[in-house]
């Protein structure tokens, strides 16, 4: 958790797309994956589909560190967790609504973004006590945009 590679400039693709430049045949994502070029052999989409990986695995990291937080009490957990949820609710907006299955902004459909909605939802839950108004009212607001405007 402590190193984050999620950035406000990456838009998320379509996880399938991770395919190998010369051979088309699916690439293992791992944590360990150094982020390819945007451009050239391996751009376009299969950066997208790293992005969608890296997003995913970031959108889980969150409940876990809210949970670790809430078993030990440790304060780092808390402020990674408020970080994040602070991160990716000022820049939801900003990311290109993707309309090709479903709409989506965070991930590069609609059922992967809502996916991760519940898990959000129990982050802000665990933490509800912890963040401050304008910080839930904000992780609020992605969540309700979300559900009731991405369909």
């Amino acid at each position: 958790m402590s190193v984050v590679r999620d950035r406000a400039d990456m838009e998320a693709g379509h996880i399938f797309k991770l395919l190998d430049p010369k051979t088309k045949l699916p690439v293992t994502w791992s944590v360990d994956m150094p982020e390819p070029a945007k451009v050239g052999v391996t751009g376009g989409d299969y950066w997208r589909a790293w992005v969608a990986y890296v997003r995913s695995r970031n959108l889980d990291n969150i409940v876990e560190a809210a949970r670790l937080y809430k078993l030990t009490g440790r304060t780092n957990y808390r402020d990674w967790a408020i970080d994040q949820l602070d991160f990716y609710a000022a820049n939801y907006q900003s990311w290109p609504l993707q309309t090709w299955n479903g709409k989506a902004r965070m991930m590069g459909q609609s059922l992967d973004e809502a996916s991760a909605v519940p898990s959000l939802v129990d982050a802000v839950r665990l933490l509800s006590p912890e963040v401050t108004v304008p910080q839930e009212r904000m992780a609020r607001q992605v969540i309700h945009t979300h559900c009731t405007k991405s369909y």
